[in-house]
């Protein structure tokens, strides 16, 4: 069940902002609202739209999906200037095709650079199969959403370089991996409830 995707997102207009991070920070409530317009392609068994599977090599069908979507942040930059609080998607994850909302605090310091740490509350969800394995029969749809705690770096020493590491767990509203033609052994190791660890090296910002 091999899934291929083809992701092509662009900003096609942004409100003013203030207090965007590694820029000059103003004390007070600051933000920025863009809004998006988006293509994606996909072939995966795991698609919902294709209701019915008659064998688990039949090739899935290719879907596509067009977005128009309002993303931001909102932020609150005390009295030293050089904290915040902030809440909304960034850029950096829209670039990359992940959409994530994030609440988080990030410290500015003037030689190391800007360290953020946020909580990842899983509000935006997905649409899969409950048992995507089920054969010339109607399968039913679940949600997927994704939990994370998220420490990033960005203007590493004064670069232009940024780095991030992720712990969370992926769950399944209602998971039945393998229910209606597996055994129970083969069901636990079908079962897509999962710790997640991501770590990026130090990047170049452009």
């Amino acid at each position: 069940m091999k899934r291929y995707s083809l992701i092509c997102l662009a900003v096609i207009s942004a409100s003013s902002y203030a207090g965007r991070p590694n820029m000059d920070w103003e004390p007070g409530f600051g933000g920025e609202i863009s809004v998006i317009t988006g293509y994606t392609r996909s072939t995966s068994q795991f698609n919902t739209d294709n209701k019915t599977l008659s064998s688990p090599n039949e090739k899935a069908s290719t879907q596509d999906n067009f977005l128009i979507a309002p993303l931001g942040t909102l932020n609150y930059t005390f009295e030293s200037a050089d904290q915040q609080i902030f809440f909304g998607t960034r850029r950096s994850d829209i670039a990359l095709g992940r959409f994530h909302l994030e609440l988080g605090f990030r410290q500015k310091f003037e030689d190391t650079g800007t360290f953020s740490f946020s909580f990842v509350p899983g509000l935006l969800k997905q649409k899969t199969w409950a048992d995507p394995f089920i054969l010339n029969d109607e399968r039913e749809e679940t949600k997927v959403k994704t939990r994370a705690l998220r420490l990033t770096a960005e203007k590493i020493m004064g670069s232009n370089f940024s780095g991030e590491l992720a712990v969370g767990h992926q769950s399944y509203g209602d998971e039945k991996s393998g229910f209606a033609n597996f055994s129970k052994q083969d069901q636990a190791l079908l079962d897509r409830d999962a710790n997640i660890l991501f770590a990026q090296a130090p990047t170049a910002n452009s």
